[in-house]
């Protein structure tokens, strides 16, 4: 599967079955011969929402990854992504939505996948905050994991990326932000770093080297 076929076959499957013991899901669509039908170890990558410089101002944006371990064919697979300001919805006066938050796509997360489980990384008193948002949430059922990953060498976290890349592991929506900001990441001349890295990038890092240093494992039977 190409790039350019990655559009056409990214999509949320119409029958999901959780095997909670082995700690997988089996997802199926109607044609069965669909070539993301099979086996996922389902785990997402968040970026907390931090300043962004856009059109010249700064506001603030952080996003989420919806990612699988293709256990069938060694791929993973971005189902979707999310970019957001908040966790809950922020309301105008009149109590429409102004900023619409994460809550819900957390909840979406969990009945159209079974994904529970987010890795993360930044600095204790961001990520403390939020998580403690997620906490007191009413919107949120049921709640979210999250699992810092860690790395200390941004060398590493950047291999990470690029050996999925190159070795053709990787598949996300063509024309979605994962898309998007991996061209324009890819582009920067040879040696520039671009940091802070865009939040749907950084999101998708940590999703990988989390399920690198966490990888599925099938259940010792004796």
């Amino acid at each position: 599967m190409n790039e350019s076929e990655n559009e056409s076959i990214i999509q949320a499957p119409e029958i999901r079955v959780w095997n909670k013991p082995e700690r997988y899901t089996r997802f199926e669509f109607k044609d069965k011969k669909h070539p993301l039908a099979g086996r996922y170890f389902m785990r997402g990558g968040i970026c907390w929402p931090r300043p962004v410089l856009k059109m010249g101002t700064t506001s603030a944006e952080g996003c989420c990854v919806v990612c699988g371990h293709f256990l069938d064919k060694g791929w993973v697979v971005c189902f979707e992504e999310k970019p957001f300001v908040c966790i809950d919805h922020i309301l105008r006066d009149d109590g429409g939505v102004q900023f619409e938050g994460v809550s819900t796509f957390f909840n979406e997360a969990w009945s159209k996948y079974f994904l529970d489980t987010w890795y993360f990384r930044q600095s204790l008193m961001t990520s403390k905050s939020f998580r403690l948002q997620v906490a007191r949430s009413e919107m949120i059922v049921p709640k979210p994991h999250f699992v810092e990953a860690l790395w200390e060498d941004e060398a590493y976290a950047d291999g990470v990326l690029w050996s999925v890349i190159s070795t053709g592991k990787l598949k996300y929506r063509q024309g979605g932000l994962i898309h998007d900001a991996l061209q324009k990441y890819q582009m920067r001349p040879v040696g520039v770093m671009l940091e802070p890295r865009p939040p749907v990038i950084h999101a998708l890092i940590c999703a990988l080297v989390g399920m690198e240093r966490y990888p599925w494992r099938p259940r010792n039977r004796t």
